[in-house]
């Protein structure tokens, strides 16, 4: 499993590299208000794109791991219902913009970026998750990312090419798509691909509660972009999407990647052993406390600097968004794990309420924040809304005690806190100063405390060293 997170960790980064070269391009083409204007249009699509999967990978992941021999009814169902689906949703998508629902400026771009639905509905990238067999995924995601980090580079100058950004998007989506299906036919033949309605209508029964956990969950990830559109000039967007966009670089991908690889090995241990679930959960826990802490004290640290390096000073405006948004990011990062194991404990009911809690306080406190605080207070919505939904997991998940929760994560809380604050109290900007110095004091102050141990760096160093994949496998 520690291979294959790294591998699919690895393929995610590589990918994500290309795709966030291309956004910085497209930040700096376009200007700020079609900038923001471009990605009201790709929040709405994500949207739209969640909607389609509607939970049928996860479930289809978590049953495949279980039972292997079906894996070609799966396929049939997912497929065939997936393909209903982005009809019925860009039908959908199509009367919303006729009706002038959309922010102004945006509805060519919504269209556009719509066609994705049809290519992602044959996506089988799920089958090899399933199988934890993900060199071909890994490979798909590096792929995408060059396509359309490239194309993006070569093709954009101007604000008036933000359609042609567009097509590059689908273009980069559609043709990994087609690579893995192909993969997936090589390996297992047609496997007979008939829809069954009987296997169709259960296994949809099975995915609508993760579907729309899923869904609220890219709502609240969006909802900031989304209700500004509706709210406030483009050029905030813009300046709100630029702090948003290196986030969602760590948190999509990142939480994602973890997500997908230790859900088949927590289905597998809840159905063998409940101790075990227990205790990969609480190492898991520890291993996200540890590492994500760093990345905010990063992000507060060197924030200005990675603003204006990448996206140049008429960005500064992102520079706040950006370190507050750090914070949720930490907060997101460790209460996946929890997430993940309601879903594989086949408690998807808890994860759905808990979604439709934080989609309700994203959307009201967004509103209210803006109000008083501008694109900031936006910011700060996203943290009081994450803390509040991770204490709401921290309580539903019974496999976890909440005292073994905040046994956990309290070292690396206090250790984080202390170095912001020397941040703070110094001024230091500098990358080259605080990312080895922060993250050294940040490690320093575990050690001493034994909040970070010999065994949390046997498990790094065998997520981070491929060559041990054998043995960590079995």
């Amino acid at each position: 499993m520690a291979f294959n997170f790294a591998l699919l960790f690895s393929g995610n980064v590589l990918g994500q590299l290309f795709i966030l070269a291309g956004m910085v391009h497209l930040a700096r083409s376009l200007g700020p208000a079609t900038f923001g204007l471009w990605n009201v249009a790709q929040a709405l699509m994500l949207y739209l794109l969640r909607a389609n999967e509607i939970g049928l990978e996860v479930t289809g992941i978590r049953a495949i791991a279980r039972n292997p021999e079906r894996l070609p009814s799966l396929i049939s169902a997912v497929v065939g219902l997936r393909i209903g689906l982005a009809v019925i949703l860009f039908a959908a998508m199509l009367l919303v913009v006729l009706a002038g629902l959309l922010p102004s400026g945006s509805q060519s771009l919504v269209m556009i970026l719509s066609l994705a639905v049809f290519p992602t509905a044959v996506i089988l990238e799920w089958v090899f998750e399933g199988q934890q067999s993900v060199v071909v995924v890994s490979g798909a995601r590096i792929l995408k990312g060059v396509l359309f980090g490239v194309s993006v580079l070569i093709l954009i100058k101007e604000s008036s090419q933000a359609n042609l950004a567009a097509y590059c998007y689908v273009g980069s989506v559609a043709l990994p798509t087609v690579l893995v299906a192909l993969a997936v036919v090589r390996r297992h033949g047609r496997l007979g691909w008939l829809f069954r309605w009987s296997e169709g209508k259960r296994l949809f029964r099975e995915a609508l509660p993760i579907g729309i956990a899923t869904i609220l969950s890219q709502y609240s990830l969006f909802a900031g972009t989304v209700i500004l559109g509706y709210l406030s000039p483009s050029e905030q967007v813009g300046y709100y999407s630029v702090g948003q966009r290196l986030i969602v670089f760590v948190w999509a991908y990142g939480i994602v990647t973890s997500n997908r690889v230790v859900l088949p090995q927590l289905s597998v241990l809840f159905r063998t052993s409940e101790e075990e679930f227990r205790s990969f959960v609480k190492k898991f826990l520890r291993l996200l406390a540890i590492v994500s802490l760093p990345l905010t004290i990063a992000a507060i640290g060197g924030g200005e600097r990675i603003i204006t390096i990448l996206f140049g000073a008429q960005y500064r405006p992102s520079i706040d968004v950006f370190k507050i948004l750090s914070v949720a990011l930490a907060i997101g990062m460790v209460r996946s794990i929890l997430e993940i194991g309601l879903i594989a404990s086949n408690r998807q009911s808890l994860f759905m309420k808990g979604m439709t809690m934080l989609a309700v306080l994203y959307t009201v406190l967004t509103y209210v924040f803006f109000e008083h605080w501008g694109i900031t207070g936006v910011a700060w919505a996203a943290v009081v809304a994450e803390g509040v939904y991770c204490l709401y997991l921290t309580l539903v998940f019974s496999y976890v005690s909440p005292l073994e929760v905040l046994t956990t994560l309290w070292k690396p809380a206090v250790a984080a806190a202390a170095v912001i604050c020397a941040l703070f109290a110094t001024g230091l900007q500098s990358l080259l100063v605080v990312l080895p110095a922060g993250i050294g004091i940040y490690t320093g102050i575990l050690v001493l405390t034994r909040g970070l141990t010999r065994n949390d760096m046997v498990l790094f160093r065998r997520v981070l060293v491929p060559e041990k994949a054998g043995r960590v496998q079995q």
